[in-house]
């Protein structure tokens, strides 16, 4: 079998799936740093995506890794109402990759770049156990916005009585998982939208985009909140409204998608406490002053407001206490 021989004939790989585009006098690839063009204020995040930690090449197609990796880091700029512009990756591959399953894994991430009109600015490869992708995105706020202040929706803007709202499906990313590891590929003729939630999730950029918008034509952009669900609603929930505050969640407002419904049912599972649970799905969650609601609803069908700020730490689901928090990489009873 054919297997990737180095460094250059890599960069040779990357180079066919990301064009080299120009940064600030030169090529944006292949010098020390690369030489960007920046409209102003940036946005900068990074995620790891580790080969059994956060995928598993079992069930995951090569094209379906590089996606998820691109996607995970898009999600973050969304999740601020940011528009994404370049990226950089670390690579670390295994010796014995073929040519074939990298060509398919840069596909998928180089077909995803291109629906965002982003481009790969640089990185590093290294050789590894275990395949690994470092991603560090940058975005900036929406054209829409030039010649004002950018406004980035941010966590823990929330006051006591601020609406809590969520875009997107909590807990069908968790449903898709438990499919996969019990059936592997097979599952998803059972449970398509589970299973393309983890597999494949798309990341909520014009969702953010509306958000930001409406948040500033509102006045008061800096009383809006906002974060991507990818710990699980339970854990990120604090995160998002700051310390010294809680949520009380109204569990029938919360988006379930009916596959995971259907799942929770067959294993005598609460669907909302599962859905609570569910990381990786990478809808966004927010706060907003509740008289603005009306107005992001214009914005954005389909938003679900979930439940509102208290002035009390803790989360309430129905009145009652939540039982667990969501994942957590270092929580020995995630290992």
């Amino acid at each position: 079998m054919d297997i990737l021989t180095g460094e250059d004939a890599l960069l040779a790989f990357i180079d066919r799936h990301f064009p080299n585009l120009l940064g600030i006098g030169g090529p944006a690839r292949g010098d020390d740093c690369a030489a960007l063009a920046g409209p102003g204020a940036l946005l900068v995040s990074t995620d790891l995506f580790l080969e059994d930690v956060h995928f598993r090449t079992g069930y995951f197609l090569p094209e379906e890794i590089g996606h998820k990796a691109l996607a995970v880091n898009i999600s973050d700029i969304a999740a601020m109402g940011g528009k994404p512009l370049h990226f950089s990756m670390g690579l670390g591959l295994p010796h014995n990759m073929p040519p074939q399953f990298f060509t398919n894994l840069s596909s998928g991430m180089a077909l995803l770049a291109e629906e965002y009109g982003m481009f790969l600015s640089g990185g590093d490869l290294s050789a590894s156990e275990r395949l690994l992708l470092s991603i560090t995105i940058t975005g900036t706020y929406w054209p829409e916005a030039a010649g004002t202040p950018p406004c980035f929706l941010k966590r823990a803007a929330a006051r006591p009585g601020d609406a809590i709202f969520c875009f997107g499906s909590i807990g069908l990313a968790r449903t898709g998982l438990a499919l996969l590891e019990s059936r592997g590929r097979a599952a998803i003729e059972e449970s398509p939208a589970a299973c393309a939630a983890h597999l494949k999730p798309s990341p909520l950029v014009n969702a953010g985009r509306c958000l930001a918008l409406a948040a500033r034509a509102s006045g008061e952009a800096e009383r809006f909140g906002l974060m991507d669900v990818s710990d699980g609603l339970a854990r990120d929930l604090p995160r998002l409204i700051g310390p010294g505050k809680g949520a009380a969640i109204d569990g029938n407002h919360l988006p379930i998608h009916g596959e995971a419904k259907s799942r929770a049912g067959a294993l005598g599972l609460d669907p909302i406490q599962e859905a609570l649970l569910g990381g990786e799905d990478y809808a966004l969650a927010g706060t907003c002053p509740a008289s603005h609601m009306e107005r992001l609803n214009s914005a954005l069908p389909g938003m679900a407001w979930i439940g509102t700020v208290t002035d009390r730490p803790g989360l309430l689901v129905d009145g009652t206490p939540a039982r667990e928090p969501g994942f957590d990489h270092f929580c020995r009873a995630n290992v």
